[in-house]
């Protein structure tokens, strides 16, 4: 069951940033492990948000999201097949596509797609 976390971190240059994410993890641990992993930074405060207001969360993120061109997409789902045909593990290639445009729709997919699949679950779910 993926869950909303309100997290705290700390940066390099000792500056407290705020995020707010949707993990797959039910405990503390192992999602400040997860969030220190991603961010390479030191998080501070870490919490779940009640599970009734999952429902309200994707409503607003859906009608916040940016849409995902066509165009993008093909040219994502091509670049992820000559990474995987390349014999890149499909880990990497998920990393390596949402590392090219923080921030945008596709690279928040990948990012959605690549902590689904370090959790053990498939590509088609």
């Amino acid at each position: 069951m993926m869950r909303y976390v309100y997290f705290r971190r700390l940066t390099d240059d000792r500056r407290v940033k705020l995020g707010f994410i949707k993990l797959p993890y039910d405990n503390p641990y192992s999602a400040k492990a997860y969030l220190e992993r991603r961010y390479n930074d030191y998080i501070i405060s870490l919490y779940f948000l009640p599970s009734y207001l999952n429902s309200v969360l994707e409503l607003l993120r859906d009608i916040f999201r940016r849409p995902i061109d066509t165009k993008g997409l093909a040219e994502f789902l091509h670049n992820l097949a000559l990474m995987l045909r390349s014999g890149l593990p499909i880990n990497d290639a998920m990393g390596e596509l949402a590392s090219d445009e923080p921030g945008s729709p596709i690279c928040q997919l990948a990012e959605d797609l690549q902590t689904s699949l370090n959790d053990g679950k498939s590509l088609t779910e």
